[in-house]
């Protein structure tokens, strides 16, 4: 599901949810695969589980299978935020820095 949902990121999913919204994300099992997470749409007789990262293909199930292979729908996403590089805390050398930066812990009782 990447550059929406990043390998290390914990997704949250609701067996209870089992209808496919169209653009909707869920988690759909395949029996030699596992489980994938794709955004779901209602075409005609069948499903297209369309991925995000492009370097997969979209995937087609007939509405008979989507039943029996739906997990539940992704109701949330907990990973770590990006930020483009140069910006925010993870940049640590700064920019126009020649040391990268140290935390300060004055105040606090170890520092």
């Amino acid at each position: 599901m990447a550059p929406v949902i990043d390998r290390s990121a914990f997704v949250g999913i609701d067996c209870d949810q089992r209808d496919h919204p169209d653009g909707d994300l869920c988690a759909v099992h395949f029996p030699h695969q596992g489980l994938t997470i794709r955004r779901v749409f209602m075409q005609g007789d069948t499903f297209l589980l369309k991925a995000e990262n492009e370097k997969y293909s979209d995937l087609t199930i007939p509405a008979a299978e989507m039943d029996k292979r739906t997990v539940g729908r992704v109701i949330w996403v907990l990973q770590t935020p990006r930020r483009p590089i140069g910006e925010g805390p993870s940049n640590i050398q700064g920019p126009g820095r020649k040391h990268p930066v140290r935390p300060s812990f004055k105040g606090y009782p170890f520092g």
